[in-house]
């Protein structure tokens, strides 16, 4: 890290005298890092969704700046974190219709490779007093107590649970906090960025007059977003420190915000608290009414053929059913974190989406994504369901977590010290329902003091369902028709589709990939 120290001297000539102010103190802190990461990817062979744009090889190139400015007797904040990316990729391969075989694909522009620009953070904050501060810019602001997820947060970009500090990209606002010795107050204002060009926005709060590039060169597969709606989201925050506890309590306002709901109110609530020292206990919580998940129509995603019949008739391919619906549904996630002797930790956390998926929904879904690939595959074009979460501009993705059904569980061990310059990381996701998940982990060695190495992996792990339906006899199958319609459903077969069998995980677009970072800091 470099620190530079400015004195500014004010002079004052009245009376034809010179008069010296008292001199004011301001201090720049600056730091970095160069990174590149080499990608190999597998596709995965007959995964429901198209391959043709996943990249088996990628080169990711970023140079990342964070500068910080304090000033006037430390009243004043301005920060950025700011990182250029540069991308090449290459090889690309999807299955083949006929043979259900991957084959190699020509060559073609992908826009998740071209060079980009991610404003992290960028923000002014300023201390007015000891009990006022006022910030406004770019931040990210979590509230929650969730170490991997966090199910109450609908403002920020989602984050990364295999890497959960790897994401720190926030959202352009304005905040006020008002903090007192045992609770603080805050509330903010957030406008969405809706339009932006290499990662700089240029419209806010309510769409131009004019549609995206993408509508532009292709309306069917990208509709026009223009809504004539204000886009947005304010909350008030109440944190309190009690018996040694951290207590947070909200309310969020949205408007097609990162999803889309409209005039939404939402409640959340977060409690953190150390028992016996090593061991921490924690819940999160998220109240709303009605919800943005897009629900698949069962008819038109039975076939190929379906959806042609229905886009010619005029019926949805999907919709959102309980967009204005007076249902609740709440998100939930209960976690605890040991620390151990040797300082390596272990986090377990249990997340329940009302909103998810029921057996039905998860079926249908995974066969839309099928009936888009074959689509894809062939050449032809299906719009684009609407609906669900969006970013406002996180950096690149390593491990994408976007949950469809109800219930997971989400494992994680970190031991940050072995042999003081090696650390490790496994996370172990889980889609409870269907018995598939994900196993991923990296490996860091700090070389230098200026150096990292880091070598990362993600797996998808096969359901019982899918496996059981690679055995000639499928006795999951078999099992659940002995057991019947009332017992039956129990047994985790996951979704059919194209007389195939699909959990979560299995439906995963990759195979298997490993990332190799070097990352110099400066």
């Amino acid at each position: 890290m470099r620190r530079t120290r400015v004195s500014l001297t004010a002079g004052v000539l009245a009376a034809g005298g010179l008069l010296a102010a008292a001199p004011a103190r301001a201090e720049i802190t600056y730091n970095g890092y160069l990174s590149e990461r080499l990608q190999v990817t597998a596709p995965m062979e007959g995964a429901p969704i198209s391959t043709r744009d996943l990249a088996i090889l990628q080169s990711l190139s970023e140079a990342n700046l964070q500068a910080r400015f304090r000033g006037l007797d430390d009243k004043l904040t301005v920060y950025a974190d700011l990182s250029a990316f540069a991308s090449f990729a290459g090889g690309y391969a999807d299955t083949d219709p006929g043979d259900g075989r991957l084959h190699f694909v020509p060559e073609h522009d992908v826009a998740n490779y071209r060079p980009l620009f991610v404003i992290s953070e960028a923000y002014a904050g300023y201390d007015f007093f000891d009990h006022l501060s006022v910030l406004a810019g770019k931040k990210r602001v979590v509230w929650g107590s969730g170490q991997a997820w966090n199910p109450a947060d609908i403002i920020n970009p989602p984050r990364d649970p295999t890497d959960p500090n790897f994401q720190r990209a926030g959202t352009y606002m304005l905040k006020v906090d008002a903090p007192f010795e045992l609770f603080t107050l805050s509330a903010l204002v957030a406008p969405k960025a809706l339009y932006t060009n290499h990662g700089i926005p240029y419209a806010f709060f309510m769409y131009p007059g004019h549609d995206p590039q993408e509508t532009e060169k292709n309306p069917t597969v990208f509709p026009s977003p223009r809504d004539g709606q204000m886009h947005y989201a304010v909350a008030a925050r109440l944190y309190a420190l009690i018996l040694n506890s951290d207590l947070n309590a909200w309310i969020t306002y949205t408007n097609r915000f990162n999803d889309d709901l409209e005039n939404k109110p939402r409640v959340a609530f977060s409690f953190s608290r150390y028992f016996f020292t090593d061991y921490e206990f924690h819940v999160e919580a998220l109240g709303q009414l009605g919800s943005a998940r897009t629900h698949f129509t069962s008819e038109c995603v039975a076939s190929d053929a379906s959806v042609v019949g229905c886009l010619s008739s005029g019926t949805a391919l999907a919709t959102q059913k309980y967009r204005d619906s007076t249902d609740f549904f709440p998100r939930l996630l209960f976690g605890t974190r040991a620390m151990f002797k040797d300082e390596s930790i272990l986090n377990l956390e249990y997340l329940y989406q009302a909103d998810g998926y029921t057996p039905d929904e998860f079926r249908d879904a995974i066969r839309f994504q099928q009936r888009v690939g074959n689509f894809t595959r062939s050449g032809a074009s299906v719009p684009a369901a609407s609906g669900g979460a969006s970013s406002s501009g996180g950096l690149p993705t390593r491990f994408s977590f976007e949950p469809l059904r109800r219930h997971y569980l989400l494992v994680n061990y970190l031991k940050s010290q072995i042999m003081d310059d090696f650390a490790v990381n496994v996370t172990w996701i889980a889609a409870l329902e269907d018995g598939s998940s994900s196993l991923n982990g990296f490996a860091t060695w700090t070389a230098q003091q200026w150096l990292t190495l880091s070598l990362y992996a993600f797996l998808p792990l096969p359901s019982p369902g899918h496996l059981s339906r690679m055995h000639p006899r499928d006795p999951l199958g078999e099992l659940a028709q002995r057991l019947g319609d009332d017992w039956g459903t129990l047994v985790p077969l996951g979704a059919e589709a194209d007389g195939d069998r699909f959990g979560e995980y299995d439906a995963s677009i990759f195979r298997g990939r490993v990332v190799l970072e070097t990352r110099i800091f400066f």
